[in-house]
C-alpha cells in the first residue's frame, strides 16, 4: 500500500493511508502534490519493500502531452571511497523522475499527471535471496503534481539524486 506521497521530504510529505484530503490515487481523485520543483522527484512511500525489476514505465502526461518518465528505487550516494553509489534504502520508496537527458520537466508546464501501473508493483520476498513477492498493488496509482519554481524553501529530492536500476553506476 502507498503509504505517502510527495516530493521526497519525509518529514513534509503528507501521509495519505486511510486518509483522503490529498486524493486516493485514482484515477477519479489522484493523489495530488501542490509543489513539484522543475527538477523534482515524485516519491511514493510504500509499506514493504518494493522488487525494482518488476516495474514498469508509468504513463505520464504534462499537460496532456505524454512525456517521459524514470522509475527507480535508488538515491544516489557516494561510498567510503568517494564513488557514486546506488542506495536503495529498504526499498520502500519509489522515485518518479523526469525522462530526459537533463532530467527537467518542461519548464513551461503546469501540471503532471503519472499513472502507476499497480499489477506491477510487486513486495520482495522474505526468502533466501529476496525474490519477487507474491503481493501487488490491487489497482493503478494516479498522482498529479503542480509545477512551481523551485523556492529557497524547497525541501524535496532533485533528479540528481536519484536513479533506476539501469542507471546505477557500476560498481
Amino acid at each position: 500500500q502507498v503509504l505517502q506521497v510527495g516530493i521526497g521530504d519525509t518529514a513534509g510529505d503528507p501521509y495519505v493511508y486511510a486518509e483522503s484530503s490529498h486524493g486516493t490515487g485514482t484515477a477519479a481523485t489522484p493523489y495530488r502534490i501542490e509543489r513539484l520543483s522543475r527538477d523534482g522527484v515524485v516519491a511514493l512511500k510504500m509499506n514493504a519493500g518494493v522488487f525494482e525489476p518488476a516495474l514498469s514505465t508509468p504513463t505520464a502526461t504534462v499537460d496532456g502531452q505524454s512525456v517521459a518518465v524514470k522509475i527507480g528505487l535508488s538515491q544516489l550516494t557516494t561510498d567510503t571511497m568517494g564513488k557514486m553509489m546506488c542506495d536503495p534504502g529498504k526499498h520502500r520508496t519509489i522515485y518518479l523522475y523526469p525522462g530526459t537527458k537533463d532530467r527537467m520537466w518542461d519548464p513551461k508546464a503546469m501540471q503532471l499527471t503519472v499513472t502507476l501501473h499497480g499489477a506491477d508493483i510487486h513486495d520482495i520476498s522474505q526468502g533466501t535471496g529476496h525474490p519477487d513477492g507474491r503481493h501487488r498493488l490491487s489497482g493503478d496509482v494516479v498522482i498529479t503534481a503542480q509545477f512551481t519554481d523551485k523556492p529557497g524553501d524547497y525541501m524535496g529530492i532533485t533528479s540528481d539524486r536519484v536513479s533506476d536500476l539501469a542507471d546505477c553506476p557500476a560498481h
